[in-house]
């Protein structure tokens, strides 16, 4: 009647009944099996309560993971953002993974990942939540906006064209420092006959 499964250091503790389960986490294994002993001597008084709170964003994920995820082809990657997502925010309870929360959470990641990394992150919470409500866990899924994917392709077909610029001008035609790479074209452009020796087809490969 209960499960305890161990996560990421922690254990994920499960006591079910009628379909419907109430969970708990604990850094103890011992704590672990004494609470599952007691909801264990509740549900046979009759006094089981099922508690949607107690049931963790790492313990949906958990599931979600091995019964949904492992199937799809994408599992060897998207496994590790599962890892993640729990270290960041396993431990609230489903009811606490709020609009508000996931739009403070994609904040905090866009100064540490790319936009696409923090969109796949957002997409699979909202996936396992959606799951979710199928397993009477949540009634609704948080809504909140992706990060926006605009210009980040010519914001990396930029970085390219100039480091093929700082790798095949010669120093001889530029004189600012070749100690580092530009960051910007434009001085690179504005160096004597610089933007005249450009291949003809620069711009179409590169940009």
């Amino acid at each position: 009647m209960a499960t305890i499964r161990k996560r990421l250091g922690k254990y994920h503790t499960q006591v079910r009944k009628n379909g419907k389960s109430i969970t708990k986490t604990f850094t103890t294994k011992a704590d672990a099996l004494r609470w599952a002993k007691e909801q264990e001597v509740k549900i046979e008084q009759g006094n089981f309560t099922d508690k949607k709170e107690n049931v963790t964003l790492a313990f949906l994920l958990d599931r979600w993971e091995k019964e949904v995820l492992v199937h799809l082809k994408s599992w060897n990657v998207e496994r590790y953002k599962v890892a993640l997502v729990t270290r960041e925010l396993g431990n609230l309870p489903l009811e606490q993974v709020t609009s508000n929360l996931l739009s403070s959470y994609r904040e905090s990641r866009l100064t540490l990942a790319s936009n696409q990394t923090v969109k796949h992150e957002l997409s699979l919470i909202k996936r396992a939540m959606k799951k979710g409500i199928e397993w009477n866990y949540v009634s609704t899924v948080p809504v909140v906006a992706s990060p926006s994917l605009k210009g980040q392709a010519r914001t990396r077909r930029l970085n390219r064209l100039l480091k093929f610029l700082w790798v095949h001008i010669p120093a001889k035609l530029s004189p600012l420092s070749r100690d580092s790479p530009p960051n910007s074209i434009d001085p690179i452009l504005r160096s004597n006959s610089v933007y005249n020796r450009l291949p003809e087809t620069l711009g179409k490969t590169l940009i």
